[in-house]
């Protein structure tokens, strides 16, 4: 079995959600009824939530280039079992002294203080003497995480 990865954003809507269906948008079905049956909002939703994760990856990769975010030697993600226990890390930056972490959450519900603590017990096995956490959440976070832990970009 193959898998493959289209990149490109704007490509992958196309051969997602645009090239199968050519025949049916080559006058077989109204606009409209196009959207309603194939764009609709859980297939978009379905489609983009995959791709979330890359661009929170494009977003740090630009921070850090940008010297928004400090310099880090290699950016991807990380899943395993630690104790047994099965955990997922989004986003993973190291440099010599320093581990940035960071969680994509593509749903519409807040991120609070029970998911932030679930991130850092889950990252407690990463020994680096520095760890700064980033949250990409598409609704919003708690007014705790706000007040008490968010950073802002500029």
């Amino acid at each position: 079995m193959t898998f493959t990865l289209i990149v490109d954003n704007y490509f992958s809507f196309y051969f997602t959600f645009i090239a199968p269906n050519l025949n049916v948008l080559n006058g077989l079905m109204s606009s409209n009824a196009f959207y309603d049956n194939y764009l609709n909002v859980n297939e978009l939703n379905n489609s983009f939530c995959q791709r979330y994760e890359l661009v929170c990856h494009d977003f740090i990769k630009m921070a850090v280039y940008n010297e928004e975010l400090p310099q880090i030697k290699m950016l991807g993600y990380w899943w395993g079992k630690i104790n047994g226990l099965a955990i997922e890390i989004d986003v993973l930056g190291l440099n010599d002294n320093l581990a940035l972490i960071g969680e994509c959450k593509f749903r519409n519900r807040i991120y609070n203080d029970v998911d932030f603590n679930k991130l850092i017990n889950s990252t407690n096995f990463i020994k680096k003497e520095n760890k700064l956490y980033l949250i990409f959440n598409v609704s919003n976070v708690s007014i705790n995480i706000k007040n008490n832990v968010m950073c802002r970009f500029r």
